[in-house]
Parts: structure tokens; sequence; C-alpha cells
């Protein structure tokens, strides 16, 4: 909506203009500003697309697509847009934060073989993937195929 609103900014000022009622209008500094928001929100946007979009979420993609998040939260931003990064920071945080550390998805992340530990945002992460948690998980799934087998 507010992504609609910035593109028609030319098209909103000159119908204020025409009407001959006070209205309130954007300064220039605040369609700015609008546009700063609307860049900042467009990867949430294609995130949430990306896990709303499926008929159920892959765990795989959960640790990379929340550390592209945080990464770009990182980022340098103007002044006028700053209290609005760090309360996504802040949300996604309190969300998602510590979503790296879960063994299970870090295990799913691991096993699928375009990520492995490319999608984890630091080595330390993908460790309790790469020793113990994951031999644990192969011999439960052993366990259950050859289960499955002697039914």
């Amino acid at each position: 909506m507010l992504e609609r609103f910035v593109k028609l900014e030319i098209a909103t000022q000159s119908t204020f203009a025409l009407l001959d009622r006070d209205l309130p209008t954007l300064t220039p500094e605040e369609w700015k500003i609008a546009s700063h928001i609307c860049q900042i929100l467009k990867p949430f946007q294609s995130v949430n697309k990306t896990i709303s979009g499926m008929k159920y979420c892959s765990a795989y993609q959960l640790i990379q697509l929340t550390s592209s998040l945080q990464n770009l939260l990182k980022k340098q931003f103007s002044n006028s847009v700053i209290e609005v990064v760090s309360e996504l920071q802040a949300e996604l945080n309190k969300r998602l934060g510590d979503i790296e550390n879960s063994s299970a998805l870090s295990i799913c992340t691991f096993l699928h073989p375009r990520f492995k530990s490319i999608a984890f945002p630091s080595p330390s992460y993908s460790e309790p993937a790469n020793n113990q948690d994951i031999y644990a998980y192969k011999a439960v799934w052993l366990t259950s195929l050859i289960q499955i087998q002697n039914i």
C-alpha cells in the first residue's frame, strides 16, 4: 500500500493542488522517508511471500531467510528511517533471533544439498549440525527405515 502511494506521488500532489480543500500533504522529506521505508520493507515482503506461498514451509529455508533479513538490517541507513530499522531489528530478533541455534533446523539446512554450511551466518552455527547431532538424527532415521522395511 505504501509502495503504491509512493509510486503515485506526482499524481497525488497534483490532485491535492487541484482540490480547493485544505488537506494535509506530505513534505518532500516525508516522501523520501516513505520511499526509503518501501526499500527496507521490500525484502520482508519477499520473505513473507516465500514462506507463506507454500503449502508448508520448508525448514531448510528458515535459517537462510532469517539471516539475510538480519544482514539487511545491519546496513547503514539514513537518520530518517533509523527508528523503523531498529524496531524491525528488535522484532526480528525477538521472534526469530535464536533460530540458528535450533538443532533441528540446523540439521535440515545442513542436509539440504544447496545450502550445507553456506546458509549459516557464522561457522559456529553449523558445528552442532556437523558433529554429534547429525549422527543422532541419522541413527533415528536409519532405525525408522529399518522398522518400515520390516513391516
